[in-house]
């Protein structure tokens, strides 16, 4: 597993995408994986779209997370400067003061990116 997650970073952005296509259908379609809860959390999130606008977003949350996949693993190879076209700091001024003063930063994030 480790050799193929070192292969799939060689590969271009682009290719990656490619697999993440691949991946989403298979994901959606052949494994079903967690389907009836992404169709439920739609529901009660969305109870004014119909069953074919919800369909529509359950695709694409499929589409995301085999995306975020290949883009974490793009990510280790990844140069800097492409990378930071990928990830947005918002107010950096706030660390830099830390920085500064060789004070410890603690990151906490929220859960991003799954939507669903």
């Amino acid at each position: 597993m480790k050799l193929l997650y070192r292969l799939l970073g060689r590969l271009p952005l682009p290719l990656l995408y490619g697999i993440s296509t691949l991946v989403a259908f298979a994901l959606y379609r052949l494994v079903r994986y967690r389907r009836r809860v992404v169709a439920d959390n739609l529901a009660h999130a969305f109870p004014e779209l119909s069953a074919r606008e919800r369909i529509a977003i359950e695709r694409g949350v499929y589409r995301h997370l085999a995306d975020l996949g290949v883009e974490m693993i793009a990510s280790r190879r990844m140069p800097r400067a492409a990378f930071q076209r990928h990830v947005v700091l918002e107010n950096p001024e706030v660390l830099r003061s830390y920085r500064d003063r060789q004070q410890s930063i603690l990151f906490l994030t929220c859960h991003q990116g799954n939507w669903e």
